[in-house]
């Protein structure tokens, strides 16, 4: 069983490129030295330019247009947590005062000496600068391919898919080295395109009209009490043109006002045109059903034209980068492992910056269950996945439900129209889909590899450290009752997870309306989402039956090792990985969302001793400014490690505590943690408090307050030289028992492995590498060490002693010392890489279930965290982190990035790469 790739962030494996040891300050993205003065950006290559597809060389000549620079953000990401935070903090005097793209620019953005450097270069290599994106974190230009060759040091080749041929750099472009801090990536070098969810569908007996829309979810008492969207703005992002009379067609079937929305075509992204395909479809179903919930909102449709190495995400990028609207409604996406690791970051940051502008952003979670990288395939091949852009955290992934509306008669009039709420459960039509010759066809779901836990989803998902997807759901079956759309000038049905973002977009404008904000915007919306969750469960109905779980092949990743082939979640009680949250009652979120009382909590931190494990007190304050009913609920308290980028990333929970209530002078609480200092890296961590609301106060959470808590965890034996095939049982000297350990390999072919409970390593037969071993403590500590593998020459028995001490390194081999082996074809298998000897004890009212996968009921309750940065003697070199690609092909895919990377291990995932 073959591993995935990653694409970026926090969940990864690692292969450490040999330099020597030590920390350093790392570089923005995934600047790699080659020569001095150049550095390579690995992790702007596509993932999906493999090269047996590869079918030549680009025309030279060929002119590429509206490429950009992808810019780092200054400051630090702490820097920008701390401002997000006060955005949404109803007692900061920052509270909902939202950036405009110039503020972000002057506080975030590039300075005007790093974009004129940028600028001065490509200018230099021959390109046309088209100018700089109002957030600083762009430069558009435009060229030949023959000069982004030569600029870049790359190569442009076309690459055959199917039916489809596309073009990608098949070298990984360099830049030069005093632009390194600056440049985190390349976009526009490719034409791979996300996917529309969008699934056309017919026959359905009932159908989802805007009217039953309202009665299922609720609406009609908002547009009673005159909240209808009035007044506000929904941004649709879309890849290609539509037809205004398909719009206007279908808002006077269903007796909407004959509103057209603004049409806003994306510069530099060629001619607008409409591409017959299903990226029709998904545009019209978005634009329609987006204003048919927010009747009476302003829309205004972001797409792009017939460049094709623009696609739907430059129409995304647009609208925040100018503010277009406070919602932005996507129903795109890609396996998360597809998208390049620039792509990734960037795409983080923009959903940084659209909440500091109070965008809030919201697409669909995918429609292949927990397989979304075999889109539309009968089966899962390449294991667990969820969808990018659902897994980024500011960013509200909706997935979808399945109407049983049994008996028929109990739920519909004589007319066919809705009369009440329809009890749901998780979307699931993969057998019938297949019967028929289709795909897999099920709510998109699971945990993230590449984005780590947010505080908002603590305590409230599984435990797995990961960001989990996906945050609510909504009807989404094409077979019970499709959504009515106008499409080519016909009335059809369709479904998907497509139907649930322009739906829930439309719900937001409703949210928006009702506060009645002065300034308008919502900002990231799943922190409310989620307090609201724990305050006002009559805001969501929670989907307790159904599951996404689809059949899968034999011996390709996470398929279990005997039948039934097939793997996925099931709904339960609380939070699922099938749909989230559950589905919304309208009516409930909004009054909920207007009335709650907001809370503030503050946090100070008592830390006896300056080592890992002392003790410390954790002191929680939550206050309002009501009176007269008193605060209950929980408060969670957990820490972030801290990055030597001064990055930070959420690493676990440190425990709940119930909250004493204060009602003087104001109702409020306070709640104490006794626990032990998290070691953090580097000796550093910090941690937060998080109150989880009640029915009256909404929840909230604290500033981050450092800890100072190092650890003096170390390896033995430190930095050894072995032969080929010899084992050495590591141990561990101070840190907290129990240990877990990993390995990390810079070459492909190697067959080293570790034992992740014992320290028993054995390495490869090969030779000629450098292994390094990874140990994690109970706290979270960390150390590492670097085995040197000699290369011996043929019929050499090495003059190396082995761990038992035998001169030709025949020393014992632990029976489970295959345990991290790489593959040598996607055939292959892994086992088991290990668990956190002590996981945080499953969220209450979790009952989400993994099925296949080696049968894990928690599929994330094994992790473990890695630093990520060692330094030569005269430049920085980061650790890279790969993972072999599951596809008939021994490609490996390397991604870079200059700060921690952790791997989630429940899910065995120990095929290892080389840093190419």
């Amino acid at each position: 069983m073959a591993a995935r790739p990653v694409a970026t962030g926090a969940r990864a494996l690692l292969v450490v490129l040999a330099a020597a040891a030590g920390c350093a300050q790392g570089t923005p993205g995934d600047a790699v030295p080659t020569t001095r003065g150049v550095v390579q950006l690995s992790s702007s290559l596509s993932p999906r330019a493999w090269p047996e597809r590869d079918v030549g060389r680009m025309d030279p000549g060929a002119r590429l247009e509206g490429m950009s620079m992808l810019l780092a953000p200054s400051g630090t990401k702490a820097e920008r947590g701390e401002l997000l935070r006060s955005l949404q903090d109803p007692a900061s005097p920052l509270y909902h005062r939202w950036l405009t793209p110039q503020q972000y620019a002057a506080r975030f953005g590039a300075s005007p000496a790093d974009i004129a450097r940028v600028t001065s270069w490509l200018r230099d290599q021959g390109f046309d600068v088209l100018g700089t994106a109002p957030t600083g974190l762009r430069v558009f230009y435009s060229g030949t391919v023959g000069q982004v060759e030569r600029a870049f040091a790359t190569e442009m080749h076309r690459y055959a898919v199917g039916s489809e041929t596309h073009f990608a750099m098949s070298i990984a472009p360099s830049i030069p080295a005093d632009l390194a801090p600056v440049v985190s990536g390349l976009h526009g070098l490719d034409d791979f395109r996300p996917r529309p969810k969008y699934k056309p569908a017919g026959g359905s007996i009932y159908e989802m009209s805007p009217t039953d829309f309202g009665t299922i979810y609720d609406l009609s008492p908002l547009y009673a009490a005159g909240i209808d969207g009035t007044g506000q703005k929904i941004a649709v992002a879309g890849q290609t043109a539509i037809y205004a009379t398909d719009v206007s067609t279908f808002r006077s079937t269903f007796g909407l006002s004959d509103a057209q929305p603004t049409d806003v075509l994306v510069p530099y992204s060629g001619n607008s045109y409409v591409s017959n395909s299903n990226d029709l479809g998904e545009s019209e179903l978005d634009v329609e059903w987006s204003g048919a919930v927010a009747k009476n909102a302003t829309l205004l449709f972001v797409h792009t034209g017939d460049n094709q190495s623009y696609s739907v995400f430059d129409s995304v990028y647009y609208a925040v980068e100018n503010a277009i609207a406070p919602i932005l409604s996507l129903s795109y996406g890609y396996c998360e492992y597809e998208a390049t690791q620039s792509e990734a970051i960037f795409y983080e940051t923009m959903g940084d910056v659209a909440a500091m502008l109070g965008i809030s952003m919201v697409t669909s979670s995918g429609d292949d269950g927990p397989a979304t990288c075999d889109y539309h395939g009968a089966e899962g091949t390449q294991g667990l996945a969820v969808d990018f852009p659902a897994d980024i955290p500011t960013v509200t992934g909706v997935g979808g439900t399945d109407i049983i509306a049994q008996p028929t008669s109990m739920y519909f009039d004589g007319n066919g129209y809705a009369v009440s709420y329809i009890p749901e459960v998780g979307w699931n039509d993969t057998a019938a889909s297949v019967h028929n010759g289709g795909g897999m066809a099920a709510s998109g779901g699971g945990l993230s590899r590449v984005f780590a836990k947010p505080y908002w989803q603590t305590g409230i998902t599984p435990s797995d450290g990961a960001r989990d997807v996906p945050d609510l759901a909504l009807s989404a079956s094409w077979l019970t009752v499709p959504y009515v759309i106008v499409n080519g000038g016909h009335q059809v049905q369709a479904g998907g997870t497509s139907a649930g973002a322009p739906t829930f977009s439309g719900i937001l404008a409703l949210v928006n309306q009702a506060i009645g904000a002065a300034q308008p915007g919502l900002g990231n919306a799943n922190p409310v989402l989620y307090a609201l969750s724990q305050s006002v469960p009559g805001a969501f109905h929670d989907i307790t039956m159904g599951d996404d779980i689809v059949p899968c092949r034999s011996g390709t990743p996470d398929c279990p090792a005997a039948p039934p082939y097939q793997y996925g979640y099931t709904c339960g009680l609380g939070y699922d990985l099938v749909t989230g949250l559950g589905s919304i009652d309208a009516a409930n979120l909004v009054n909920a969302w207007k009335s709650l009382i907001p809370t503030t909590t503050t946090l100070a931190a008592t830390a006896q001793g300056t080592t890992e494990g002392s003790p410390l007190e954790l002191d929680a304050t939550i206050t309002s400014n009501a009176t007269g009913t008193p605060m209950t609920g929980n408060v969670t308290f957990f820490y972030y490690t801290e990055y030597s980028t001064g990055g930070i990333d959420l690493s676990a929970p440190l425990g709940t505590v119930a909250l004493t209530p204060v009602t003087s002078p104001t109702e409020g609480g306070t709640a104490t943690l006794m626990t032990h200092a998290p070691p953090g890296l580097y000796g550093k961590a910090q941690v937060v408090a998080v109150y989880g609301g009640d029915p009256h106060y909404l929840g909230s959470w604290s500033a981050l307050v450092a800890v100072s808590a190092t650890s003096t965890l170390a390896i033995s034996p430190a930095n050894p030289t072995v032969n080929p095939g010899q084992t050495v049982m590591f141990t561990t000297t101070s840190g907290q028992s129990p240990f877990v350990w990993t390995l990390g390999t810079t070459t492909a072919t190697s067959t080293s492995s570790i034992d992740p409970t014992s320290g028993l390593y054995q390495a490869s037969s090969t030779g000629g590498e450098q292994d390094t071993i990874l140990v994690v403590d109970a706290y979270g500590a960390e150390a590492l060490t670097t085995v040197t593998v000699a290369q011996s020459a043929p019929g050499d028995g090495g003059s190396l002693q082995d761990a038992a001490g035998r001169p030709d390194g025949s020393g014992p081999v632990d029976a489970g010392a295959d345990e991290g082996t790489p593959p040598t074809s996607d055939s292959g298998s892994t086992s088991e890489a290990g668990t956190k000897p002590t996981p945080p004890p499953a969220s209450p009212g979790c009952s989400c279930t993994a099925v296949g996968a080696g049968g894990s009921s928690d599929p994330g309750a094994a992790w473990i965290s890695a630093a990520a940065l060692v330094a030569s003697a005269t430049e920085v070199v980061p650790y890279f982190f790969a993972r072999h690609t599951p596809r008939p092909s021994s490609r490996i895919v390397t991604f870079v990035k200059p700060f921690s990377v952790s791997r989630r291990a429940s899910c065995p995932d120990s095929a290892w790469g080389h840093a190419q």
